[in-house]
């Protein structure tokens, strides 16, 4: 058909795409037409249905790609509702009249695409579910190295019949042992070392270190100790003499 200097030119098309779906490496199969038309009578574009096609199929794939496989109507009913209406390109000066898709995806690939997600959510499962129990000994590893008595409740609690006279052997040597295979809490085997040296001590030599401690505590600007310290000694009603001038 002829047609008339300046007269805008219209068109129609069809084509057929793979489109990518939610699942990597599953696509959905499109079957794509639309009708276009130039807005302006003076030909802005060279290949004004090139420009039609390529906003269609951007439009499919736009919405494909953010769905699974096994939701192909959904995607065919979101596609069309978004190219049922005129979409004017100002800058090709081509208007897209309307547009239809068809969208389907092979059962075979379905079903692959379903297993492999349920394979991949299964994954992800077990691997939070071991990032937690990591996490779970981690904090048990570190209660163990401050506080021996924590562990040894925890194997009479699961272990009734292993609790005999050398369980606390056992926990105090593993303590030590942790100690030398985690350097950062090496301080936890000095401070034992430290409570054994006070608990050999006598009463009048304890209450007399004790008595020192304050001075220790205000050389490094930590009074607040100063005031567990002597909170802790008179709840266990322990003789506590501080020197005012020390806590100061």
């Amino acid at each position: 058909m002829r047609r008339y200097r300046n007269e805008p030119r219209t068109g129609r098309a069809g084509f057929s795409v793979q489109l990518a779906s939610a699942n990597p490496d599953f696509f959905f199969h499109a079957d794509l037409t639309l009708a276009w038309e130039e807005i302006s009578p003076s030909p802005t574009h060279h290949d004004p249905q090139a420009v039609a096609c390529d906003y269609v199929r951007g439009v499919a794939e736009s919405v494909a790609n953010k769905r699974p496989l096994n939701q192909a109507e959904i995607v065919e009913h979101r596609v069309n509702t978004l190219l049922g209406v005129p979409r004017d390109l100002k800058d090709e000066a081509v208007r897209i009249a309307w547009g239809h898709a068809q969208i389907t995806a092979d059962p075979a690939d379905i079903a692959d695409a379903t297993a492999e997600r349920r394979r991949q959510r299964e994954s992800r499962l077990k691997t939070e579910e071991q990032e937690r129990e990591i996490a779970r000994i981690e904090a048990f590893r570190y209660r163990v190295l401050s506080d021996p008595g924590m562990a040894l409740a925890h194997s009479f609690m699961n272990n009734p019949g292993s609790f005999d006279e050398g369980a606390i052997t056992r926990i105090e040597n593993l303590a030590r042992k942790a100690a030398v295979y985690d350097p950062q809490n090496a301080w936890v085997a000095i401070a034992h070392i430290l409570q054994e040296f006070i608990s050999e001590l006598s009463s009048d030599a304890r209450t007399e270190m004790i008595s020192a401690l304050p001075w220790w505590f205000a050389r490094y600007r930590k009074s607040e100790f100063t005031q567990r310290l002597r909170k802790e000694m008179e709840l266990r009603n322990i003789p506590f003499h501080l020197d005012e001038t020390e806590e100061s």
